[in-house]
């Protein structure tokens, strides 16, 4: 006898941590028993917190605390927007690790990269394999992009390009020399 127990409802059921810090919507869950596995498909949204985590699929190890989200996933939190192709949110360390095709918006800062490191309790994403940033026509490449969402500063590590935008002094304004 299998000791997968499918439910299919037509409105959303959802998984509640113990804590409610985790909580699972999907349309579909299948959950082993005997391997503390959750499967969750269609219409998936995963809180951690105060992040939402938006996908189509995902599993949930109920002993480790671990999210693994897959095919298109996309991050919320206020203004942060993050999309990639997989994440993992670890419910116990707080902390979101994407990876592939990694887009980040927040206020004036747009970046992109391979990986994406977003620390909750810090307020913190750090962004690595080759990761760029822009604020406004700022442009930034480094080995390590650091964004401060409190702040709203970035900050980067190891070797970095800088190409930054000097607006011209206009007509009738002072110059230094004045």
């Amino acid at each position: 006898m299998k000791k997968i127990i499918i439910f299919s409802i037509l409105c959303l059921f959802s998984i509640i941590h113990a804590e409610e810090k985790l909580h699972i919507k999907a349309d579909v869950f299948e959950i082993d028993g005997k391997t503390n596995q959750v499967v969750a498909s269609g219409n998936v949204v995963v809180t951690l917190r105060d992040v939402n985590i938006y996908g189509k699929y995902c599993t949930y190890n109920q002993k480790a605390q671990l999210v693994h989200m897959t095919k298109t996933v996309r991050v919320v939190k206020d203004e942060m927007v993050l999309t990639c192709n997989e994440v993992i949110a670890d419910g116990q360390k707080e902390i979101i690790s994407a990876e592939g095709g990694i887009r980040f918006n927040y206020k004036t800062i747009k970046g992109q990269s391979e990986y994406a490191l977003y620390e909750l309790g810090k307020r913190h994403v750090s962004l690595t394999g080759t990761p760029r940033a822009w604020q406004g026509e700022d442009e930034l490449l480094g080995e390590v992009i650091e964004i401060d969402l409190e702040k709203v500063k970035i900050i980067t590590k190891g070797k970095a390009k800088v190409r930054l935008t000097i607006d011209k002094l206009k007509e009738g304004t002072k110059s230094f020399n004045d």
